[in-house]
């Protein structure tokens, strides 16, 4: 396959006004494609530092694999934490291990974070 087949100036139609609206930094959305496009869409903006909101975890980490595949590299799987449970023998570390270790990638220059939108709403430490 060729290496650069899937880049935004191959694909033509509207894919390079979209390439140089993310070059700007404008906040974007698309729609009307599915969800393997959006992937593929997402994977080319790999040059460039991007954030990919997903509607649920479940979609996110869905994206996050599309992604990878597109790409030949794994984007920061940002994660929320989990909920405050009554019960503290109950509480997992494995979400907060997950969501850490997406902040320490993000930190040390991950060009692409996927993310749902609570993950994204809750609190990131300072340094970050």
């Amino acid at each position: 396959m060729h290496a650069n087949f899937f880049t935004f100036d191959n694909l033509k139609g509207e894919y390079p006004d979209l390439r140089e609206e993310l070059r700007r930094g404008t906040p974007t959305a698309v729609f009307g494609v599915s969800e393997a496009q959006k992937a593929l869409i997402a994977a080319s903006c790999l040059h460039d530092r991007a954030v990919y909101i997903c509607d649920s975890a479940v979609t996110a980490a869905r994206m996050a694999a599309e992604i990878a595949g597109f790409a030949g590299e794994e984007p920061a799987l940002l994660v929320a934490k989990d909920e405050v449970l009554l019960y503290k023998d109950a509480v997992s570390k494995d979400a907060l291990f997950r969501r850490m270790h997406a902040l320490y990638r993000i930190q040390r220059g991950a060009k692409l974070v996927v993310c749902d939108v609570e993950s994204l709403a809750q609190l990131f430490p300072k340094t970050v």
